[in-house]
């Protein structure tokens, strides 16, 4: 009996640092933005001629005048979301060439894909680089 009821004193705690270790990973991994497939498969990109620092931080800046709520924005994968329009728009920047950036966008409506909004942030996001 007293074996027992030492394991079970041992155990409890080695399980509870079990699960909140995994709900630790939940959390964080629940942060990020990911760009799936999906999201490439249904995107309108642009390229264009600046440093991916200085076009992550314009399009950080215009997205942030397009929307009047909070932008989510992971710095690790220069990927951001936020609601515009009624629409949540998905953006993301990488490196094209030397020099030079590619900028997607992707958003849904309802939790369709809506090429028109896509279409109409990146041209925002377009405008506002090149007035910077």
């Amino acid at each position: 009996m007293k074996r027992t009821t030492t394991l079970m004193t041992l155990a409890a705690p080695l399980l509870g640092a079990i699960l909140l270790n995994s709900c630790t990973l939940m959390a964080v991994s629940g942060a990020a933005i990911l760009i799936t497939e999906e999201f490439r498969d249904n995107a309108v990109s642009t390229v264009v001629p600046l440093e991916p620092a200085i076009a992550w931080t314009g399009v950080l800046a215009s997205l942030s005048d397009q929307s009047n709520d909070l932008v989510h924005r992971d710095d690790a994968h220069n990927s951001a979301r936020t609601m515009i329009d009624g629409g949540e728009v998905t953006v993301y920047v990488e490196q094209f060439d030397l020099g030079q950036t590619r900028i997607l966008v992707e958003a849904k409506k309802y939790m369709v894909h809506s090429q028109d909004l896509s279409v109409l942030t990146l041209e925002r996001i377009e405008q506002d680089l090149m007035n910077r």
